[in-house]
């Protein structure tokens, strides 16, 4: 059985390297976190929504063994979207209620 921690903490305590791992995050990595993966040597970052941050640019896309990004798109993806935008926006919701 596979132990799951938080991948700022395994930085921390000084965890084993994540050779080749894979990362399964709701937003595209922030710049700190975009560091802990490349130092933590992960293959393939897997994410619903683009962060509007420098860490592609600066970050992920340099070095030797720079990992790949994966822009997730399947019915878990959309049903996300779906979960979190509005279905109507909000004054046609307040006429609909009054």
């Amino acid at each position: 059985m596979q132990k799951k921690m938080p991948i700022l903490q395994i930085v921390k305590y000084g965890g084993q390297a994540i050779e080749d791992g894979k990362l399964f995050t709701t937003a595209s990595l922030c710049e700190l976190c975009a560091k802990k993966a490349y130092q933590l040597g992960i293959k393939e970052i897997i994410y619903i929504d683009p962060y509007s941050g420098i860490s592609i640019d600066h970050i992920l896309s340099i070095g030797s063994k720079p990992p790949t990004l994966i822009q997730f798109r399947g019915a878990v993806g959309k049903g996300y979207h779906q979960l979190y935008e509005p279905a109507l926006p909000y004054k046609d919701e307040l006429e609909y209620f009054l």
